[in-house]
């Protein structure tokens, strides 16, 4: 398959947030990172193992669902799906579908406690689905892991789920790894739906399954082994990247400058193929996805979109 092309260099007038310079101080690394929409390579030479995960959840409490399991009615092959919902206090300035990571990884997850915490106190209402493939929901449910191509079935579903139970003015899907590249593939088909959508916000995406399945072999990472069982075509179909120009409506990335999991080439390729997305580089690796000044970077730049008002179906 060919490679895709090297990102493109950036003018200063990019429509990356559209910002000359802001220096944004990581709090999560204690470093600095400079926010102005050109993009930096990864430090050469890395070893691939993978990074452990960023317990950032932990110096706040967890906060517990607004609902109990939900049941999503499927479409396409009927899978039902599973979700639960979180509220905010006051009046709902918008409603987002949280798509966790990884194959073996709930929406209850504690790394994902950030997002739900910051999102919630931002004034959105949360719904995140436990698509096919995720644990706690039976065995058969759970060994459905996918790439991007029923999956999104899923996603379809709870989108029209909300449409038909709740009242949605401002629709976004945030995603982490897995979940990012499945909210920008996603993303793509809600046009062919009928159904809107206004934000999509992936961190540490894998935009290109392909180009992943190459890397992790090279790289002898486990996830080699489980893209094995998908046909060149399955990770075709379920690559965002090869759909983007159907995608009509604002993204962020964020994407941590030295991940060895899922390289920050994946990102790049990205915004090669969609330059009117916003692409912000932390330093840090795949377990730092959760980093308190990158998730807060993607609520600034969600607000502004919201504040937009304006819905590009």
């Amino acid at each position: 398959m060919k490679k895709p092309p090297p990102p493109p260099k950036r003018a200063w007038n990019s429509r990356i947030f559209r910002w000359s310079a802001a220096v944004i101080i990581l709090s999560g690394v204690g470093l600095a990172a400079v926010y102005l929409g050109w993009i930096r390579k990864p430090p050469a030479g890395e070893n691939p193992a993978e990074a452990s995960p960023t317990a950032a959840s932990s110096s706040e409490p967890v906060l517990a669902p607004s609902s109990g399991w939900i049941s999503i009615p499927g479409l396409g092959d009927g899978l039902t799906t599973y979700a639960l919902t979180w509220e905010p206090e006051g009046e709902s300035r918008g409603t987002v579908i949280l798509l966790q990571g990884g194959w073996t990884l709930s929406v209850l997850d504690p790394n994902v406690q950030p997002a739900v915490q910051r999102l919630v106190r931002e004034g959105y209402e949360i719904l995140g689905l436990d698509y096919r493939g995720r644990p706690g929901h039976g065995p058969h449910f759970d060994s459905l892991e996918d790439i991007g191509t029923k999956e999104v079935d899923d996603v379809i579903s709870a989108a029209v789920w909300l449409r038909e139970h709740r009242r949605v003015s401002f629709l976004a899907l945030v995603g982490f790894s897995h979940g990012g590249a499945l909210a920008l593939r996603a993303a793509e088909e809600f046009p062919g739906r009928g159904l809107g959508l206004d934000a999509v916000l992936a961190y540490g995406p894998i935009t290109d399954y392909e180009a992943w399945f190459e890397f992790c072999c090279g790289q002898k990472l486990g996830y080699c082994e489980l893209l094995k069982r998908f046909t060149p075509e399955e990770r075709w179909q379920g690559s965002a990247i090869h759909f983007a120009e159907k995608l009509k409506v604002p993204v962020f990335l964020a994407h941590g400058s030295r991940d060895r999991t899922v390289p920050l080439t994946q990102s790049q390729a990205w915004l090669a193929a969609h330059p009117d997305s916003s692409l912000f580089i932390f330093p840090g690796g795949h377990g730092d996805l959760f980093n308190p000044a990158a998730l807060d970077l993607g609520l600034t730049w969600l607000n502004r979109v919201r504040n937009d008002g304006e819905r590009k179906d």
